[in-house]
């Protein structure tokens, strides 16, 4: 266990460890060798610099985000009323705004699910996503939502975006809690989030 702070890299107050343990979702079949089977050691710490609950150890980023990720976001209604509700919030108090151009773009986007509530249906408000697993990415192009089959990054934010400080609201649900290296995301949030924009996790 490494217990640093992903953030600023100094050591945290080490809480509990949960032992070994495996992917969520990552289901194997009969003829699958448990013996293959990836764990990672699940233990919890506490950063008081910036305050943070944190794992002590991610799990490999692609164990988890790949060709047949099995949680689907639209199969909940209850995700999809949530995301529509969302939508409407964000241009109701004007961080989107219907009547002019706007950018918002997604990380961790799933199927779509929050994203179909603007494209192909708002002209002013373009929207984007970024996601790393390529099945629920397809699904998402099925719903009309442009993005990227990616990890969201400075890198990746510089290569897809030529055009700089031009987004209005980037959003993200229940995906920062995935992601190790959280100095190249926001980095990649700074690099495209105009002056005066949003960042909503």
């Amino acid at each position: 266990m490494t217990n640093h702070c992903r953030i600023l890299k100094k050591p945290m107050n080490f809480i509990h460890s949960f032992g070994k343990m495996p992917i969520a979702n990552n289901f194997l079949a009969k003829e699958d060798d448990f013996n293959k089977e990836y764990f990672f050691n699940l233990g919890v710490s506490f950063s008081e610099n910036v305050s943070l609950f944190q794992l002590t150890e991610n799990p490999n980023v692609k164990k988890m985000f790949h060709d047949n990720y099995a949680f689907i976001s639209g199969t909940s209604t209850f995700m999809d009323y949530h995301f529509q509700q969302t939508a409407s919030w964000l241009i109701k108090n004007d961080y989107l705004n219907k009547n002019k151009k706007n950018k918002i773009v997604e990380i961790g986007s799933n199927d779509g699910i929050f994203l179909k509530n603007f494209n192909n249906k708002m002209d002013n408000i373009v929207a984007y996503g970024f996601e790393p697993s390529k099945n629920v990415y397809e699904l998402s192009k099925k719903k009309g939502a442009k993005g990227f089959n990616s990890f969201f990054s400075y890198k990746t934010a510089k290569s897809y975006f030529k055009k700089i400080k031009n987004t209005d609201v980037v959003y993200a649900a229940n995906a920062f809690c995935h992601i190790p290296n959280l100095k190249s995301v926001i980095d990649g949030i700074n690099l495209i989030l105009k002056d005066g924009g949003h960042l909503i996790f």
